[in-house]
């Protein structure tokens, strides 16, 4: 048995065409949006890598960091980077100076994997997960920082070398 297509089907084709064009108009005289593709902002995709994310590593086999523990970055985070270093690295710097610890550590760790390499990004967050979040912004006696501030210093030097990166190119 073969499949042929109505006798019909012109004139369906048409009609479904003259029906969404009678509702596309009636919606936009009553106000009624058409639905809209989703677009994430990066603002979005940095603060979820972070807040709905925990810390993953793994030991690449291959490659240019196998055998080193790595922190795995989110695909769309580091999408964001590619797209625009200098934000991306602002918005997780000011994640990195108001989060609770283990947000503020994942944000630091993310924005050095990025901007330095995967494994000091990994060092970072393990480095985190052994201060006890009350004393995360305790100082040091030796140095007068905390883990915190250490860690914006990091942020804030990757910046002001992404910064000087694009001078040179530009």
């Amino acid at each position: 048995m073969e499949n042929k297509p109505a006798k019909d089907q012109p004139t369906r084709e048409l009609t479904m065409k003259t029906v969404g064009f009678v509702v596309l108009v009636h919606s936009f005289f009553c106000g009624i949006q058409p639905p809209q593709e989703k677009v994430e902002t990066d603002d979005f995709i940095v603060r979820t890598a972070v807040y709905s994310g925990s810390p993953k590593t793994a030991i690449p086999r291959k490659g240019k960091w196998a055998k080193f523990e790595v922190l795995l970055v989110p695909k769309e985070l580091a999408e964001a980077y590619s797209r625009n270093p200098e934000k991306t690295l602002m918005l997780l710097l000011s994640i990195v100076e108001g989060a609770n610890p283990r947000d503020a550590a994942l944000a630091a760790g993310f924005a050095i994997s990025l901007a330095r390499s995967p494994v000091a990004g990994a060092i970072a967050v393990s480095g985190a997960r052994g201060v006890k979040d009350a004393n995360f912004d305790r100082l040091f006696a030796d140095t007068g920082m905390s883990f915190r501030t250490i860690l914006i210093d990091q942020v804030r030097t990757l910046m002001a070398q992404t910064n000087s990166k694009k001078k040179k190119k530009g």
